[in-house]
């Protein structure tokens, strides 16, 4: 009984730090761009939580429209939903940066190339590659 709870008790304690892991490493690309698009205005714990209120609230959005378009609408209409959650999105940046909509555009454009490419440098180093047009690196 008491292993099964000790067991359990790592397991949750892992995924907590495995996903604040992955919620800074995923800051980082929003934090550059905010810094390059709006200045000064952007510090890397606004960038954090710009994240994670994009995080949330993009997927009520997504899901509110999915089910409102179904349910109430009786078809599914594919890039309604995924427009919305961006729009979203880009209204966090928006407010979080203070900048305006084509700011928090630029912010989600850039952090989207500057992701590609820490990804891809950072596939070269490791020897795997996330993308699929990316090379892999040899071993010697």
């Amino acid at each position: 009984m008491f292993q099964g709870l000790l067991s359990l008790f790592i397991s949750v304690l892992l995924a907590v730090v495995f996903l604040f892991v992955v919620w800074m490493i995923v800051s980082v690309p929003v934090y550059i761009s905010a810094k390059v698009v709006s200045g000064r205005k952007a510090t890397f714990g606004s960038a954090m939580y710009a994240v994670l209120l994009g995080i949330i609230l993009s997927s009520i959005v997504y899901y509110a429209v999915y089910f409102i378009l179904y349910f109430v609408e009786g078809r599914y209409i594919a890039f309604l939903p995924d427009i919305a959650a961006f729009l979203a999105l880009l209204a966090v940046y928006r407010s979080q940066f203070g900048t305006g909509w084509l700011g928090a555009f630029s912010i989600a454009v850039l952090s989207a190339i500057i992701w590609i490419v820490l990804s891809a440098v950072v596939s070269i180093y490791v020897g795997t590659s996330p993308l699929p047009f990316m090379p892999k690196a040899r071993s010697f």
